[in-house]
């Protein structure tokens, strides 16, 4: 059975749920993960939970600094802001893809020892959490991540680029 990116079988779809269920707050861990484990998911869970929070601030920091920009009539200067933040997002995602494409295992090792530096994220082989969720896994995850990253990062990039050029052929204009 195929749940997202996940293969798995009848018996463990329960597991993998509850995993899922989990990292949103929404249930506790199964019993019958082992400790180390159990230990991880949780600093996983508190990944997920900063990471949220973060991309609430940064979005109603966003939108706070755009509507002072449209009240004050200085679009260019969102535009010129969207330019430079879409380069900079396709540049650390193109370096990021290289990264990841050179060996994955040695980035996704090093993204590991920077965000649990207690080492609790390296297990067998033969442990559920590895069953569970294969390296397979997590390279279709930062595939579709930087897929879409790098998507939204050219769709603003061109945007803030007609913007600009449709701002030049006009006038006296504030936009």
């Amino acid at each position: 059975m195929i749940q997202q990116w996940v293969v798995v079988s009848e018996s463990s779809l329960g597991y993998v749920q509850n995993v899922y269920m989990f990292i949103q707050w929404r249930s506790s861990l199964d019993k019958n993960f082992p400790m180390a484990e159990k230990s991880h998911m949780e600093d996983v869970k508190q990944i997920f939970a900063v990471t949220y929070f973060v991309g609430i601030i940064a979005s109603v920091i966003f939108l706070l600094v755009l509507l002072i920009f449209v009240f004050q009539k200085k679009i260019y200067l969102i535009t010129r802001w969207l330019f430079r933040g879409s380069s900079a997002s396709l540049l650390l995602s193109f370096l990021l893809i290289l990264a990841l494409s050179i060996d994955f295992t040695a980035t996704f090792n090093l993204f590991h020892s920077v965000f649990f530096p207690q080492g609790n994220w390296s297990f067998d082989s033969s442990s559920m959490l590895i069953s569970l969720f294969p390296e397979g896994f997590f390279e279709a995850i930062a595939t579709r991540m930087f897929l879409l990253s790098v998507s939204i990062s050219l769709v603003v990039l061109c945007c803030s680029v007609a913007w600009k050029k449709i701002r030049s052929t006009q006038k006296n204009i504030w936009i």
